[in-house]
């Protein structure tokens, strides 16, 4: 006898594959933004999104950033959280670059150009590259290496923190008596998915309150308003 019932529906996608189509279309709006940066002159903002953005969107990472002033302790509180005094420390304005930490099976540290270039470099060498006193006496003896500056470093160590996908990010002082470098900080705070502010207890809580109002500064904001500028003539 011919079976005439309509036939079952399709079943629903899984949530896994809605996530992965979600995570796709995310992954190609940011192709096609990287390509209309490009077109447009927005170059450094292009090489964000194709350097930096797209890898983490692949890469599932999730960023914390520590803020604060110079000398506050930010690389103490981030060596605290990883276990391991693996950052240097010091009382004077220490941390020169961003230095991203993630979960790795072993210790590992590259030097990220602003090319985009990967260079390897030994983890004992951390400091020659990522504090102040480093990178000058690194400038003094033979200048910035091929490829360009330092745009970050970027350090694997097998910290049971980290295991989740979790990058923390270690940052220069946001009062850095170095505008360039403060200016480091201020630029990546708007692609940290949180950040933790390290705030000194003898200060009262009206100065810090006057902070807040201000942030970001004046020239951090000026180039952000460039950017959308460039942005808006391609429209």
């Amino acid at each position: 006898m011919k079976d005439d019932s309509p036939p079952a529906p399709a079943p629903a996608p899984a949530p896994a594959s809605k996530a992965a189509e979600r995570k796709a279309a995310i992954r190609a709006a940011l192709e096609s933004l990287a390509e209309i940066a490009e077109g447009a002159g927005l170059v450094s903002v292009a090489r964000d999104i194709r350097t930096e953005r797209i890898p983490k969107l692949d890469a599932e990472r999730f960023s914390l950033v520590v803020l604060g002033e110079f000398n506050h302790g930010k690389s103490t509180f981030v060596n605290a959280l990883l276990g391991s005094a693996l950052l240097p420390t010091g009382i004077t304005p220490t941390t020169a670059v961003l230095t991203h930490i993630s979960h790795g099976p072993h210790p590992t540290a590259e030097l990220v150009l602003d090319s985009g270039e990967r260079r390897p470099l030994d983890p004992a060498r951390i400091s020659d590259w990522a504090t102040v006193d480093g990178l000058a006496a690194n400038d003094d003896a033979r200048g910035s290496p091929p490829g360009g500056s330092v745009h970050y470093l970027d350090l694997r160590v097998p910290a049971p923190i980290l295991a989740d996908h979790l990058t923390i990010v270690d940052t220069p002082g946001v009062n850095d008596i170095n505008e360039q470098r403060a200016e480091i900080t201020y630029g990546y705070v708007p692609r940290a998915d949180a950040a933790i502010f390290l705030l000194d207890a003898f200060i009262s809580f009206m100065d810090w309150t006057a902070l807040c109002t201000t942030w970001p500064p004046v020239s951090a904001t000026s180039r952000a308003r460039e950017t959308t500028a460039g942005a808006s003539r391609i429209t």
